[in-house]
């Protein structure tokens, strides 16, 4: 040992390989077809929500399309999934969640909605721009869809009961279509 130190260093850039890492874990959260959160992801997320925040106010959204066999038949119904989803994605805020439920339904949990009247509003006028969406080749049909939601608030609700409650309620609204 001669007391002097000698070090071997190797610099690699490993920027492209990291990109290409969290792109495939982006895609893996992802609904294909739509991009928003598959059904998994969206539903880890929101029970998250449930475990970390303590009386958050939340509403659970749940939205269907309606007539969807009609607009299968007549135009395919992957437009209408991919228009309705394009909206909802750019409709909310950046800490609500939107997720692919399954087939034509999504899931949606909004944050801090304290204030009913407010929440009914931003519905409302989702609801109007849904139905702003024209699908077909002349634009000749309207999109519609039914929701049903239910409001409730972290540390005193689950999301499994606020689940029960707004699939309670599309059920309902669908009942009366």
């Amino acid at each position: 040992f001669t007391g002097h130190t000698i070090a071997s260093v190797m610099i690699r850039d490993i920027h492209e390989e990291k990109l290409a890492e969290l792109d495939i874990l982006a895609r893996a959260e992802k609904d294909g077809m739509t991009g928003v959160y598959n059904r998994a992801t969206a539903e880890a997320m929101i029970e998250r929500v449930f475990r970390v925040s303590r009386n958050e106010a939340l509403t659970l959204v749940i939205t269907d399309i309606d007539k969807l066999k009609t607009i299968n038949d007549s135009m395919g119904h992957m437009q209408a999934i991919r228009e309705l989803a394009t909206l909802l994605k750019t409709y909310f805020r950046p800490n609500d969640i939107v997720g692919r439920y399954g087939g034509d339904e999504f899931i949606l949990l909004l944050r801090n909605t304290h204030n009913r009247m407010r929440v009914e509003k931003v519905l409302e006028t989702l609801v109007e721009r849904i139905g702003n969406i024209r699908l077909g080749e002349k634009d000749e049909t309207r999109l519609r869809v039914s929701m049903g939601a239910a409001m409730g608030n972290t540390g005193m609700d689950t999301y499994e009961l606020l689940l029960r409650k707004a699939d309670k309620a599309l059920y309902c609204i669908k009942g009366d279509r």
